[in-house]
């Protein structure tokens, strides 16, 4: 669970204040539209042409439920405003879009034959994701909540019931190895949040979405547009920002404490 992030912005983040309340005014009219919000606003692969191309766009404001309606505002609202304050609101706007709709159809080419709708700002958010690896991955930490001994049981569990205990162990690997190389980690078990560099959170983030978009054929949730999402932020942002210096003051975590 990501709580927040420490690089300040030089300048309100207008656009993705708004991105927050489109989404959520979206959804509170799709509870009272009903599941037929999902077809007419949802991608559904298989009746992907350019009539329904308008789609690509609709999709990305429509949530399947409220925890992926609020998981995915806080995402935005943690990653966006830096990228906004780095590329200013137009371009910004712009990188949303274009980043979403290529993680859309990273997911379509795959599951042309699907009828199940596509929804949700994931892939977008997944592309800011990537750019805020770009920006700030060398030196800046987030914070989360993610208690190492709690994340170890789960590796286990999850191993247990995915049928990859190879998968799990590496991930048990990892959090050790990280237990062990940044001790503020597990002085923080003590307050149960943790400051992880973010070239860590967001690498670990990439290639968990990695794995399971190659061992996952059916299921509720995407990895593909995750990924084609992310890449499509790191590589737009390269271009966007050549020739620029980053914005934003980097916090030292142990200041607040």
């Amino acid at each position: 669970m990501i709580l927040r992030d420490y690089v300040k912005t030089e300048k309100t983040p207008w656009i993705t204040y708004l991105l927050i309340l489109v989404n959520v005014l979206v959804f509170v009219l799709t509870v009272f539209v009903g599941e037929d919000v999902f077809k007419i606003f949802g991608i559904v692969p298989s009746q992907l042409n350019l009539i329904t191309s308008y789609t690509l766009i609709t999709a990305m404001f429509v949530h399947g439920g409220l925890m992926h309606l609020f998981w995915n505002m806080v995402f935005l609202f943690i990653f966006g405003d830096n990228v906004e304050d780095n590329l200013g609101k137009f371009k910004f706007l712009m990188f949303y879009l274009i980043t979403g709709m290529i993680a859309s159809y990273s997911h379509v080419v795959f599951n042309l034959d699907s009828n199940i709708p596509l929804v949700g700002a994931s892939g977008a958010i997944s592309g800011l994701m990537g750019a805020y690896y770009i920006l700030y991955g060398g030196f800046a930490k987030i914070r989360t909540f993610i208690p190492w001994i709690f994340l170890l049981v789960l590796s286990l569990v999850g191993s247990l019931f995915s049928g990859s205990p190879f998968y799990g162990f590496l991930i048990i690997i990892f959090a050790i190895v990280i237990g062990g190389v940044f001790k503020d980690i597990m002085q923080s078990l003590q307050r149960f949040t943790v400051d992880i560099p973010v070239a860590i959170y967001l690498g670990w983030w990439i290639a968990n979405q990695v794995v399971n978009a190659a061992s996952i054929s059916e299921g509720g949730i995407a990895f593909l547009a995750h990924v084609g999402g992310f890449f499509a932020g790191l590589g737009l942002i390269i271009y966007l920002m050549k020739g620029k210096s980053v914005k934003g003051e980097v916090i030292d975590p142990a200041s607040l404490d």
